[in-house]
């Protein structure tokens, strides 16, 4: 295969450090046309299929709705139609193409940053309505968007500001005591970097920072990368160790780096009280998810049907 992206040398480190602005090709393969798309859909595992409705911006807008006996196409047709957002979720794990194109994308941009070295890699396929949103929030593992059809804004928000996201809720996002939805106020978009997106773009933000998504134009397709890398591991954990630190034991002022000696008693203590939670039986409240209030119907208005 020809490369993906159109290489240009980085400082190293520069994943890890700032937003990173990249041209691809993706948008050029056949994949994702309408009927490729509709394929795709169609082979991929349903219980690895999401779709989510959203009503309003506030944190309880988006709720997820049933898909079955829909046929790809259908399923297509209903995006097309109303306002969703559909994850193929794990597509790196069950369609091997996917894979192979995730890892060809990852080992270009390890040649683009000669810092960047990958332990673990995942990959979803966003498909959305012209007019899906994304709320304000964060995501845990290092992320990048790619995009490929229509026309989306972002806006990416720094995450060492406590303006945009306080202590309290990054260390409760992390440790998974909350979803990554996050409180939203209009004047943090001063604070942010906002930029229209069109096929062949590609963002990349530090992990941890904020950032929310409006569609502007057209159905939109994007590949969501996400990776970790040693000290992307070892900052999640620092700031599980911070958040049971402050909740459990009343600590207020929280290192947050990773390469001291308190740093690896955090991320000890941090593993061993994940594990006592996980042996315990006790699910993360941030793994919940969204409550389930509609099935698609691409006869319907809207193409939904409320349960």
């Amino acid at each position: 295969m020809q490369p993906l992206i159109h290489h240009e040398s980085l400082e190293p480190g520069a994943f890890e450090t700032r937003i990173v602005a990249l041209k691809h090709r993706l948008h050029e393969l056949d994949w994702f046309s309408d009927e490729g798309l509709a394929e795709i859909i169609e082979r991929h595992p349903r219980h690895a299929l999401s779709i989510c409705g959203m009503r309003d911006r506030n944190k309880e807008g988006w709720t997820e709705g049933r898909h079955d006996g829909l046929s790809g196409a259908q399923i297509l047709d209903s995006l097309q139609r109303g306002r969703f957002w559909l994850n193929v979720r794990e597509i790196y794990q069950h369609q091997p193409a996917f894979k192979d194109l995730v890892d060809q994308l990852y080992r270009e941009m390890e040649q683009v940053d000669p810092l960047l070295s990958t332990q673990w890699r995942n990959a979803t396929l966003l498909i959305s309505s012209p007019t899906a949103f994304v709320n304000f929030h964060l995501d845990v593992p290092c992320n990048l968007l790619w995009h490929i059809r229509g026309v989306k804004r972002v806006w990416i928000y720094p995450r060492d500001e406590e303006s945009v996201v306080t202590r309290p809720d990054l260390f409760a996002t992390i440790a998974q005591e909350q979803t990554e939805m996050l409180h939203y106020d209009p004047a943090m978009d001063e604070r942010a970097m906002v930029s229209d997106m069109q096929p062949g773009d590609m963002f990349s933000w530090p992990q941890h920072s904020p950032h929310r998504v409006d569609n502007i134009e057209g159905l939109n397709v994007s590949l969501s990368t996400e990776h970790l890398t040693t000290n992307a591991r070892r900052r999640i954990r620092v700031l599980q160790a911070n958040h049971f630190l402050r909740t459990r034991l009343g600590v207020a002022a929280l290192d947050e780096r990773t390469d001291t000696v308190g740093a690896m008693c955090k991320r000890a203590g941090a593993t061993g009280f994940l594990a006592l939670r996980k042996l315990l039986g006790r699910r993360p409240q941030g793994k919940k998810g969204y409550p389930v209030t509609f099935k698609l119907d691409p006869a319907a208005p809207e193409a939904r049907v409320e349960l």
